[in-house]
């Protein structure tokens, strides 16, 4: 329970519960409040003083550092940087774009040519080839005719270092029951040695069918290997005197004769020459090597007269034979010889293209002593402008550039400065902090021309 509180009151004073309400007495003066309110000092508002700065501090370096979630934080990032790196590094894609160095040479001189090696003069070889093509026309029969097949054959002699004399109507035989005769006499040289091997005497002889007859015709290209003495036979000079057909045998025929108007022969003719210079052109430039190079102009064709059979009533048959030689230059030779040598040895050995070379204007200067068949001197002007390109070894760089800082692939490049033009040449990796990638696929080398 409570206590009760009496009422006190101290010696010489008034009781508490005598004091009025309503006035206030100063205790020193005995004033009322209105009267002390005329001294009345005013309270003024007074900002909370914060405690001093090194009482935070205090309370902050009491607290305990734990520097676990950082390192843990420090962690993941390199472990994202690294993974990032490397992922990206597997994606890496490098890109080269390289000029080629180039020499350009204005060409307009004269130049010989020979078969053999002779001072100021380059080696040329003969490319050969004969063929034939047939149109049909319309035609009249005429009267009944027979004719024999005639043609030019090489006689050789690998029997006697003596020459041996042929008599004319001397027999020929096809070894398919054609037989050819000699039209005239010949005398073939005595063969000839170097060292144990036998160089056979040779000459070329006209040679007529023993019978009429288109059986007889023989293109050249289609000629047996030999013509063997049908005299000789069984004994040692049929083997080693011997015929090779040298041109086709054509003119056989037995049978009502075609007659062809002759505006239309002159111009079937025509069409069939221009048919078979581009059959014979384009055998002999299939068959030359690619390190070789032919100029149209450096093509000789000798056609074969024209022949005209059939058996159709209404119709004839045209055709005509010929045999090309073309003119094969070696490239390289050439090249050097067009250019000169401190242009081609400016290259140092390293591999280049000359685009162009083959549509270089190519004349022959001696038409008239200049025979392919013998191949004796050629003389010809060459005109016109050509390029040298540096050849770039593109998978050749892909793999020494595997792998390597992109700042390395200066001195790579810089092993092939003959044929590359290093100024005009640059790359790039991406990402840019990646290598050159490992994989040869993901390296791109562009070769601008």
């Amino acid at each position: 329970m409570p206590r009760k509180v009496e009422d006190i009151v101290p010696n010489m004073k008034r009781s508490i519960r005598d004091i009025p309400l309503d006035e206030d007495v100063g205790e020193t003066t005995g004033k009322t409040k209105k009267e002390f309110r005329g001294r009345e000092v005013p309270i003024k508002k007074v900002m909370p003083i914060s405690p001093p700065p090194i009482e935070k501090s205090r309370a902050r370096t009491s607290r305990s550092w734990n520097p676990k979630p950082i390192l843990v934080s420090l962690g993941v990032l390199v472990i994202l940087g690294v993974g990032g790196y490397y992922i990206s590094s597997i994606f890496a894609r490098a890109v080269f774009t390289i000029v080629p160095r180039s020499v350009e040479v204005n060409v307009n001189a004269n130049y010989v040519f020979n078969t053999t090696d002779k001072p100021d003069s380059q080696l040329y070889a003969v490319a050969t080839a004969t063929d034939s093509v047939t149109i049909n026309v319309p035609a009249t029969d005429g009267p009944k005719t027979e004719t024999k097949a005639k043609g030019m054959m090489t006689v050789y002699n690998a029997y006697s270092p003596t020459a041996r004399r042929l008599i004319a109507g001397t027999r020929f035989d096809s070894g398919n029951g054609n037989v050819y005769r000699l039209t005239s006499s010949i005398m073939i040289p005595g063969y000839s040695k170097s060292g144990t091997n036998i160089i056979p005497g040779k000459i070329n002889a006209e040679v007529m069918a023993d019978t009429a007859g288109a059986e007889y015709n023989v293109a050249i290209a289609n000629a047996p290997e030999k013509y063997n003495v049908v005299a000789y036979k069984g004994t040692d000079k049929y083997t080693t005197i011997y015929g090779k057909q040298y041109s086709s045998f054509t003119g056989g025929f037995s049978g009502t004769k075609k007659v062809v108007d002759k505006d239309t022969l002159a111009s079937t003719t025509k069409s069939l020459q221009s048919m078979l210079a581009l059959k014979l052109m384009g055998e002999i430039k299939g068959s030359a090597g690619a390190d070789t190079v032919m100029y149209d102009n450096g093509f000789i064709i000798n056609y074969n007269p024209v022949i005209i059979g059939g058996n159709k009533a209404g119709e004839a048959t045209v055709s005509i034979s010929g045999n090309a030689y073309g003119v094969l230059l070696n490239k390289d030779q050439l090249v050097r010889k067009l250019a000169g040598d401190a242009n081609i040895d400016s290259f140092k050995g390293m591999p280049y293209t000359v685009p162009g070379l083959e549509k270089l204007s190519f004349v022959i200067n001696n038409p008239k002593e200049f025979s392919p068949s013998k191949g004796n001197t050629l003389v010809a002007q060459i005109s016109g402008d050509i390029t040298i390109h540096g050849q770039v070894p593109v998978d050749e760089l892909k793999t020494k550039l595997a792998g390597l800082p992109l700042g390395s692939s200066d001195k790579i490049m810089r092993q092939y400065s003959p044929i590359i033009n290093l100024e005009k040449t640059s790359g790039q990796v991406v990402p840019p902090w990646a290598r050159i990638p490992t994989n040869k696929d993901k390296i791109n080398i562009i070769v601008e021309k």
